[in-house]
């Protein structure tokens, strides 16, 4: 049986390649090109963390426990 940390693992390794394989926010609206390609990396995170099973309760709670601000976190959550 596949434990939570190792899918929770396996979720930011797959977000870091997003990211490096050139997946940016650059027609998002966001000028900081550095908050755009972050907020990317989250969109990407909270979908895969999805597709694998967590349920949003528990991705919340991770990206709290990251120092993601409560209000940013709820918003992104709630675009799924």
């Amino acid at each position: 049986m596949i434990s939570m940390s190792a899918i929770f693992a396996v979720v930011l390794i797959m977000s870091v390649i997003a990211k490096r394989a050139g997946k940016t926010a650059e027609n998002s609206g966001i000028k900081d090109k550095s908050k755009a390609k972050k907020y990317d990396n989250l969109d990407n995170y909270i979908k895969k963390a999805l597709e694998s099973g967590f349920a949003k309760d528990e991705i919340r709670k991770r990206l709290l426990e990251k120092n993601w601000p409560e209000e940013i976190a709820d918003d992104f959550l709630n675009k799924f």
